[in-house]
């Protein structure tokens, strides 16, 4: 009797996943030897073109994603877990090269670059903010070459893929409801109200930002979905997955684009080399290879295929498809401050997320009620701003969020995040930890205010570091190398400083505490000086790398405004690396509407709709 019972609970133990990968999984093995389309990455463009193509019956479409699928995964599911995702199997964990001009508190000057390899891509690991721009963005993308893409032009595109769940911002007309992609406000913990009183009594309004255009304060609106992540996997590509015309492959590596010379001398993209499980194959496209592998992988892919700046190619020893110098330039991303706060007379644990946040009341408000800390990634609230006058563009020249996170670095787990994350020196961490020490604190911040650079003037390059495709290719992103940057931040640190002017701050005793002893003893504190230290030292990542193959006229430009890769018939690129400069805010949203209207344009150009 004991030995069956043994047996039994051996063999479902040995059942019991592989039933579950079959019952979840939406992936084949393989793929067919010719599709119409293949589309290479599932992240947010990707998954909206491969899903919007496969509507069409008649046109059978592949989806490559060199990741892992998402089969049902707490870590990428459960919102406040999001640390947890990355340097693991579902990050490409990319690092820089050595920063010249900031990183000073950063081990060897390296930022770390985390990027989804996971069907979903990025969607699957980032911090859920749907936040798409400004109206001047998308109008200064058509008039620098890329006609279609002003904000009257984008806008239905945004609106087709969003499901709007808050009743009154559904009802504006700017927002959409009934797409595939839904789009909540996200748990607000108590300090949010004081974020939003404190920056209307210095000026600063509310509103929504994802209006077309202006200055303010607003909840962040979270692509959730019951206080549950929704990627581009759960919202373009589950629903619509046993579409026969449709196949997914996982684990499937793409070294390069399969380009032929015509007998006119012209070059066509015929289909991709695919590596999946130490198997190299090609599968061919009859009608076109559309590149989704975002900002990093897109240009790495295009020059492995010879497309890129010709010089580089032949000293990579790879054959010159097309002399393409702006691939791999133009590297654009969000550089974001820390901005540490303290109160001194009032008891935060119960307005912010506290390392205890795994109690078993919260998590019985997670799993019974979709609500409280679990929900959110910790950012409760976006502001833009504009703290320099800029002569060619109305647009807000910073942007910062509330990160309702009390940050405890005494408890090892949360000196493991700062060191691993964001890759600080163990000395500035420790030089964190005496500064709360002398103000009597066990903590270095109650919360944050994360100060982003909304539009850098700075700009870096991604190049191959060798042609073997999986070698990450070398990063340099120039952060602060252009002045301006520097007194960008500076003023945007100045403003988030008067909200220790607010009557709300000072009857909570709350003020902003961020001190760096290396910068201290240097320049003091609240000059110019020490600000512009405090930049080039903990500045950090926002992780929206962007424009590594902008689409316009000139010639640095990849594609033309339908994304068609220029002097290489049949391919695209749709992705975050085709805009010509960075959006005010977050990219997950403009990414989710480059693929809605890359979409539609593939449909266009081949009569489909």
């Amino acid at each position: 009797m004991w030995l069956k019972l043994v047996l039994t609970v051996a063999i479902l133990a040995f059942l019991a996943p592989k039933i579950f990968v079959w019952y979840f999984s939406i992936t084949v093995d393989k793929p067919k030897e010719e599709y119409d389309f293949i589309v290479v990455g599932a992240g947010a463009s990707g998954s909206v073109v491969a899903s919007r193509l496969s509507e069409v019956s008649t046109e059978r479409v592949l989806l490559l994603e060199a990741g892992e699928e998402d089969l049902p995964n707490p870590l990428i599911h459960v919102p406040l877990f999001v640390t947890f995702l990355q340097h693991g199997k579902f990050d490409w964990e990319y690092k820089t090269e050595p920063l010249n001009n900031a990183g000073f508190a950063l081990t060897n000057q390296v930022s770390y670059w985390p990027r989804g390899k996971v069907l979903g891509g990025s969607t699957s690991i980032n911090y859920l903010v749907y936040a798409r721009g400004t109206k001047s963005d998308f109008d200064s993308w058509d008039s620098l070459g890329a006609p279609g893409w002003s904000y009257q032009d984008v806008l239905p595109f945004f609106k087709k893929s969003e499901n709007m769940l808050d009743p009154d911002l559904a009802k504006t007309a700017y927002h959409g409801t009934g797409g595939p992609l839904n789009v909540s406000l996200s748990y607000k913990h108590k300090i949010f109200n004081w974020f939003i009183r404190a920056a209307n009594e210095i000026g600063i309004a509310s509103f929504d930002y994802n209006r077309p255009d202006g200055e303010g304060v607003s909840p962040i609106q979270s692509t959730s979905t019951n206080g549950k992540r929704t990627s581009a996997a759960d919202a373009f590509l589950r629903p619509v997955a046993r579409r026969k015309n449709f196949d997914i492959v996982c684990g499937a590596h793409v070294k390069r684009v399969v380009i032929e010379t015509q007998s006119d001398g012209s070059k066509k993209a015929v289909g991709v080399e695919v590596v999946k499980n130490e198997e190299s194959f090609i599968v061919k496209a009859k009608k076109e290879v559309i590149l989704s592998g975002g900002a990093i992988g897109s240009p790495q892919i295009l020059m492995l295929s010879g497309i890129g700046p010709k010089e580089h190619l032949k000293e990579m020893k790879i054959e010159v498809m097309k002399d393409s110098p702006g691939v791999g330039s133009n590297l654009q991303d969000h550089f974001v401050i820390p901005a540490g706060f303290h109160s001194f007379n009032t008891d935060m644990h119960d307005q912010v997320i506290t390392p205890d946040v795994l109690s078993l009341s919260n998590i019985a408000s997670y799993l019974f009620h979709g609500s409280g800390s679990l929900t959110t990634t910790g950012l409760d609230a976006l502001g833009f701003a504009k703290v320099l006058s800029d002569d060619k563009h109305d647009w807000p020249n910073i942007h910062f969020y509330l990160h309702a996170i009390m940050w405890k670095p005494q408890i090892p787990d949360q000196t493991e995040v700062l060191m691993s994350l964001f890759n600080f020196k163990k000395e500035a961490v420790d030089d964190l930890i005496k500064e709360a020490h002398a103000i009597n604190s066990d903590h270095t911040s109650d919360f944050t205010i994360m100060v982003g650079l909304a539009h850098p003037y700075s700009s870096g390059s991604i190049k191959l570091r060798n042609k073997n495709y999986l070698d990450h290719p070398i990063i340099d992103p120039s952060y602060l190398s252009d002045t301006r940057d520097v007194t960008t931040l500076v003023g945007g640190l100045r403003l988030i400083k008067k909200f220790e002017d607010a009557e709300i701050s000072k009857e909570m005793g709350i003020k902003m505490y961020m001190v760096m002893n290396n910068c201290t003893s240097l320049h003091g504190t609240s000059t110019d000086a020490y600000y512009e230290c405090v930049a080039r030292s903990a500045g950090i990542t926002e992780y929206h790398p962007c424009c590594t193959a902008k689409m316009g006229k000139d010639p640095m430009a990849v594609t033309d405004a339908r994304l068609r890769v220029h002097g290489i018939s049949r391919l695209r690129v749709a992705d975050a690396s085709i805009m010509p400069h960075l959006t005010t805010a977050n990219t997950q949203a403009p990414c989710y509407m480059i693929g809605e209207k890359a979409a539609h344009m593939i449909k266009q150009d081949w009569g489909l709709i």
